[in-house]
């Protein structure tokens, strides 16, 4: 895997830093399970950022389980392609799989992905489905988009964080690099909260609206947690080009 000196000169592109190389050479990410957290609110680019890190990865020959949570896989294949990120290429290759919740949580016809939950949708089931899926290829990264989500599916209660708990151990055994989506939405009572989750992972970024330019479109990044690390430059922004999100220096 490349050091971390060198992912930001990796992911230049004319001049201009992507988003993914500054969170991985802040985070440090090397080989040796990491589990870290996305955060934004809906339609931040949470999700496009999660697949920044994917396509990444693949270039380093690491291979990445996506399980999607929200989104059909067909409209992931697609987002990523306006970026230019050929999936279905990386799926060829053994270097991307995704595995298909939302046809089960929504009860959508039976899903036509290769790695899917079939029957009825509950945390165990996912846990197997995950764990099925590595048997098969074992995954050098595991990325849940968008765990937040589960909160439309059942009850919030102590239950529910006890499994989800569980379930970000089991993700981080399973893969070198494992990095959760998680989409900032009301702050209702009903809504799934991150907070008892923090102290398991090792960094953590927040994503919001720049709201004091918002014509300009830019989007704030701000790595607010790094275990055994200093910070130097915490906050970053960043917007949305041809070759996915990319890094404006200030």
């Amino acid at each position: 895997m490349a050091s971390t000196e060198d992912h930001a000169s990796n992911l230049s592109k004319n001049g201009k830093k992507s988003v993914i190389g500054i969170v991985l050479e802040s985070l440090m990410l090397e080989r040796g399970k990491k589990l870290s957290l996305i955060h934004g609110p809906s339609g931040v680019g949470t999700t496009n950022l999660l697949l920044q890190f994917a396509h990444y990865q693949a270039m380093q020959n690491m291979s990445t389980l996506f399980i999607s949570l929200n989104e059909k896989p067909e409209d992931i294949r697609d987002n990523a392609l306006q970026f230019g990120w050929d999936l279905t290429s990386l799926e060829e290759n053994n270097l991307f799989r995704i595995l298909d919740v939302y046809s089960a949580r929504f009860m959508q016809k039976e899903s036509s992905e290769a790695h899917a939950i079939r029957g009825q949708f509950d945390i165990p089931s996912l846990a197997k489905a995950i764990h099925e899926a590595y048997l098969e290829l074992e995954f050098n990264n595991i990325i849940i988009d968008s765990l937040s989500s589960l909160s439309l599916s059942f009850p919030i209660d102590h239950q529910l964080y006890d499994l989800i708990t569980r379930l970000l151990a089991f993700v981080n055994s399973k893969s070198d690099i494992s990095i959760i989506g998680w989409s900032k939405e009301s702050e209702s009572p009903l809504t799934l909260k991150p907070d008892p989750f923090l102290p398991l992972f090792h960094g953590v970024v927040n994503i919001e609206y720049d709201e004091a330019n918002p014509k300009a479109n830019l989007r704030k990044i701000e790595i607010s947690k790094v275990r055994g690390a200093a910070i130097n430059k915490p906050i970053y922004y960043f917007n949305f080009q041809e070759n996915g999100p990319t890094i404006i220096e200030e």
